[in-house]
């Protein structure tokens, strides 16, 4: 076995156990691994436990890596969901506590600021990249290898390594780019170079090596946590690629909106006759009034004059109510005309996994967007779009077009966070079979604690679930304006 190669060292550990091949390999990572953790959770301690969970899986999971794998991508992927799943924690812990979140000032040189600016961005955006392009910046950048190295870890050749790179760094640049971050390939790759790996705290190697002995029975209530959320991760990732995942839901998606026009109109025509049926109860309450002053005293002829006008307008309003209700129902047979055909319960899973996927997604970045922000939620995607961790979602063919922000005031204005709505699905999408054996529709609705629901309704209307879980952002005193 050649001391360079880490999928001889994983093997070596994998049929024997032995503990010399996963001390070598703690001794070449652990610096890589941390450094991706506490670049994500910003705090040691948690990039800690981080390292400590990340390693537990690799041991875990020797057996199953394949030959081709390159370890310290694998690694690095590994830290950076697990970083993540901490994250995520670490935020609904703060949102039950109704704390403000912590933010750090740090006095550093000009250079420093610059990677400052990268650091927040930099994991999420190399999670977007493909698995090769990914490995190779790891492997030159994180892991500081020369390129003939990592040529050899790639399976290629020095040159073609360094094209692998180069092509990988305008990758990542552009991926930045979109995130509002500009800076030149060079600058990125002084910056990745210069900062992107850390000397992790001393004696974390020998405890990790501690706990791979001991498959983890020595490992803090925090790091199994971490571990399991780690494994659930791996399975469900597994299983969506097995099942087509976002190219099945894309497909779901278009046929949906064959169906839009005739939906919108019958959503404009609930609203119409919700205004009419309020505006003919005032009407008809009017018309009672003076009707009983009729019956008690002789009526001024000004006020016969109103009585009559009232008559009329309202049997005029009775007609457009009747109006309107036809309106409907000829809307519903022309939605029912143009339907695409049910889908199956499994195709309806997949779109729903979609739909939570982006809810998740964009979710993050509202909180991301709200810790930079006096806690306030965003007016807009665009505000948050630079605080979502990766672009995933644009692959499942579900759009910002098909949501709605619903809140935008401060967290921590919220007394009820797991029941109150910030994020909705503008539409309901018909679920025939749907996600069980009933009929019916459903939307997807993001909370405020970070937590996704796919609700279900009989008929094509949310209004009384909608009602009783989106709230206005109060007013802040003597303005009039949302605080």
């Amino acid at each position: 076995m050649m001391a360079g190669d880490d999928m001889g060292l994983v093997q070596e550990y994998a049929a024997r156990r032995t503990e010399a091949a996963f001390a070598a390999l703690v001794e070449r990572h652990t610096n890589m691994v941390y450094s991706a953790a506490l670049r994500l959770v910003r705090n040691p301690a948690t990039a800690e436990e981080v390292t400590q969970a990340v390693f537990l899986l690799l041991a875990r999971k020797a057996r199953t890596l394949g030959r081709q794998t390159v370890v310290a991508g694998w690694l690095y992927r590994a830290a950076c969901h697990v970083a993540r799943d901490a994250m995520r924690q670490e935020w609904r812990r703060q949102r039950r506590e109704q704390e403000a979140y912590m933010r750090a000032t740090l006095e550093e040189d000009e250079a420093a600021e610059a990677w400052e600016q990268l650091a927040p961005l930099v994991d999420e955006a190399m999670l977007g990249l493909k698995d090769s392009d990914r490995d190779a910046l790891v492997l030159r950048f994180f892991e500081g290898r020369e390129m003939r190295a990592v040529g050899e870890a790639l399976g290629a050749s020095e040159e073609a390594a360094k094209k692998r790179v180069g092509r990988a760094v305008e990758k990542l640049r552009k991926a930045l780019a979109r995130r509002q971050v500009t800076v030149s390939g060079g600058v990125l790759m002084g910056a990745l170079a210069a900062h992107s790996v850390k000397a992790a705290p001393e004696g974390l190697g020998a405890a990790l090596q501690a706990l791979a002995t001991a498959e983890g029975a020595a490992a803090s209530h925090s790091t199994t946590t971490l571990l399991k959320g780690a494994m659930k991760f791996m399975a469900w990732t597994k299983a969506k690629v097995a099942m087509g995942g976002a190219i099945v839901a894309a497909s779901l998606v278009a046929p949906l909106l064959v169906q839009h026009e005739a939906h919108a109109a019958l959503s404009a025509a609930r609203e119409s006759q919700r205004e009419l049926g309020a505006e003919l109860a005032g009407q008809e309450a009017e018309r009672a009034r003076l009707s009983r002053l009729a019956s008690q005293a002789e009526l001024s002829e000004e006020q016969k004059r109103d009585l009559g006008r009232l008559k009329k307008e309202e049997a005029a309003l009775k007609k457009e109510a009747e109006n309107v209700a036809a309106l409907k129902e000829e809307n519903q047979r022309l939605r029912q005309e143009v339907a695409p055909a049910p889908a199956t319960p499994m195709q309806a899973k997949e779109l729903a996994l979609a739909k939570m996927n982006f809810g998740r997604q964009w979710l993050i970045g509202f909180l991301g967007y709200a810790d930079k922000n006096q806690g306030r939620f965003p007016e807009s995607f665009d505000e948050a779009m630079k605080f979502v961790p990766d672009d995933s979602w644009k692959e499942t063919g579900v759009t910002t077009d098909q949501f709605q922000i619903v809140y935008q005031g401060a967290l921590n204005a919220i007394t009820n966070p797991a029941s109150t709505i910030v994020l909705r699905e503008i539409e309901g999408t018909p679920a025939p079979g749907g996600l069980d054996s009933n009929p019916g529709w459903v939307k997807a609705y993001g909370f405020a604690d970070g937590h996704l629901e796919v609700h279900r309704e009989g008929e094509d209307n949310f209004d009384q679930y909608e009602s009783a879980h989106i709230i206005a952002p109060p007013e802040a005193p003597g303005t009039g304006e949302p605080r």
